[in-house]
């Protein structure tokens, strides 16, 4: 039977002779004991065997006579790497220590998958291409549906400022027709009471008058008693009168004390309508931080914001230094809100622009040639560190990013110090990457030695953990740089799904 096997996928041998030249590797590293098995990241020396903290190996007849590890004890596959423990010794971190010869590293066109499989795949390969086919579908669709809800948002926007017009517009014509009617109301009940006043004065009057008659009256019934009963009489009409008064003063009163309820009343609707438009100033208040902005420190170029800012917060602003625009995030993308240079004009001998225009005649003061406060190597020294510090800079497309040395080299042309080593990402993975700084002289370079020198710690290079788009900040054991010394990047484990690394390097000269 004929197997159509791609030979473009062949497995792959990293494997070290153990010479002088190409000596095994001391390898130390922590594992978690994980189905009462660990996989050691590369193939150890049967020779020079392993060795565990706490743990003694048996030999594999030994462990054939029984098939039972016992407790604090280990057994070896020398040759996949896979190390075996007791049941009891389960989520247990142990530390391995052994010479590394190498790894075996196996396509995933050659994995075969389970079949029949609900994907139709034969193997992990398919398998990949099939899941990052339908990654791409899916953001397809997360954009349109960004886009579609980036327009409804923006129609729900002028919806709501449509609305929010008509109601200021409302409640102004409603609290100039308040305004009127309170006007008309209280000029109607200052004239009623008025009125009501003029009418009291008059019956008053009317009062004093029949008490004159009711005295002199009395004063005449003294003589006739016909006539003081007359005057009785009338003394009695005139009381008559007097209740008739009060009981229309006390239904005056009456009709005042209903005004005022009724006044109290259209003050508490202007409470509430007045609370309501307080209501709505604070919605709009709210509206308010969707346009506020956050300055940020400015960047290069426009291309490098989602770079420096790769996590931004609704309302940062930055500007871009090759050109002044100014760009706002609002949640979904950075928008062009401005330019910063456009309206600001050069400067001249009379009016200031771009600096002071006193400032501007001092250097057109000052002559050609002129004695500086500092040359040579002085003025180099009176510089601030920020100033002698250049920077390297290895920038890896997604499409690039393979595990293993990468192929570009820089030269640095001048004697320094590592100041730092650090990296962002553009998109995160879903496990850790580590990255490794190689140097090499410029001699070793031109003899075609292969003596390229770790920069970092191991296990403590540049470390994107799982979700992160800036790096840890490395570990420099190699920090002295010399004249036409070469750089290059060694991926010593890389994550899945991480793209578009950019590393830094900065270098004190």
């Amino acid at each position: 039977m004929f197997f159509n096997v791609k030979r473009s996928d062949p497995i792959r041998l990293h494997i070290r002779k153990g010479t002088v030249d190409d000596p095994y590797v001391d390898i130390n590293e922590k594992l978690t004991v994980i189905n009462n098995q660990i996989q050691l990241h590369e193939i150890p020396s049967e020779f020079e065997r392993v060795i565990i903290d706490g743990y003694t190996e048996i030999m594999l007849d030994k462990y054939e006579e029984t098939f039972h590890i016992e407790p604090n004890k280990f057994l070896v596959d020398y040759q996949t790497g896979m190390i075996k423990f007791n049941e009891s010794e389960e989520k247990k971190d142990v530390t391995a220590t052994y010479k590394g010869t190498g790894v075996i590293k196996y396509p995933a066109s050659r994995i075969w998958v389970h079949s029949p499989n609900p994907w139709a795949v034969e193997n992990l390969q398919e398998l990949i291409d099939f899941i990052y086919k339908k990654e791409q579908e899916l953001k397809d669709e997360v954009s349109n549906a960004i886009e579609l809800i980036k327009n409804k948002t923006q129609e729900y926007m002028k919806f709501i400022q449509n609305k929010t017009q008509e109601f200021l517009t409302f409640l102004e014509d409603k609290k100039q027709e308040f305004i009127d009617f309170v006007q008309l109301k209280s000029d109607e009940f200052v004239a009623y009471v008025d009125k009501f006043i003029e009418r009291a004065e008059e019956k008053i009057r009317d009062i004093d008058i029949h008490i004159d008659i009711a005295r002199k009256q009395t004063e005449e019934c003294k003589q006739a008693t016909e006539e003081s009963k007359k005057a009785t009489e009338e003394t009695l009409e005139a009381k008559q009168i007097t209740e008739e008064a009060t009981e229309k003063a006390i239904e005056a009163t009456n009709k005042a004390n209903e005004a005022t309820r009724w006044s109290i009343e259209k003050t508490q609707e202007s409470i509430e309508v007045t609370n309501k438009a307080i209501e709505e100033t604070q919605l709009m208040k709210i509206d308010r931080f969707n346009t506020r902005l956050i300055w940020q420190e400015p960047v290069d170029v426009f291309a490098s914001i989602d770079i420096v800012y790769p996590k931004p917060e609704m309302g940062w602003t930055t500007m871009t230094l090759d050109n002044g625009n100014i760009y706002r995030w609002d949640g979904f993308e950075w928008k062009y809100i401005g330019n910063m240079k456009g309206g600001i004009p050069l400067v001249n001998e009379n009016s200031d622009g771009l600096m002071h225009k006193d400032d501007y005649i001092k250097l057109l003061g000052i002559e050609e040639g002129s004695q500086k406060n500092f040359i040579g190597e002085d003025a180099k020294n009176a510089l601030p560190n920020y100033v002698h510090t250049k920077t390297i800079v290895f920038v890896i497309a997604a499409k690039k990013l393979k595990e293993g040395v990468q192929d570009v080299q820089i030269e640095f042309e001048e004697k320094g110090i590592i100041q730092s080593v650090s990296g962002i990402c553009k998109t995160p993975g879903i496990e850790y990457t580590a990255i490794q700084l190689e140097k090499i002289s410029d001699a070793d370079m031109k003899a075609g030695h292969d003596n390229w020198v770790e920069v970092c710690e191991t296990n403590k290079e540049v470390i994107f953990d799982y979700g992160e788009y800036k790096s840890t900040q490395a570990s420099i054991v190699e920090r002295e740089v010399n004249p036409l010394d070469s750089f290059r990047l060694n991926i010593k484990k890389l994550g899945g799904g991480i793209e578009s690394i950019t590393i830094k390097v900065r270098i004190l000269v």
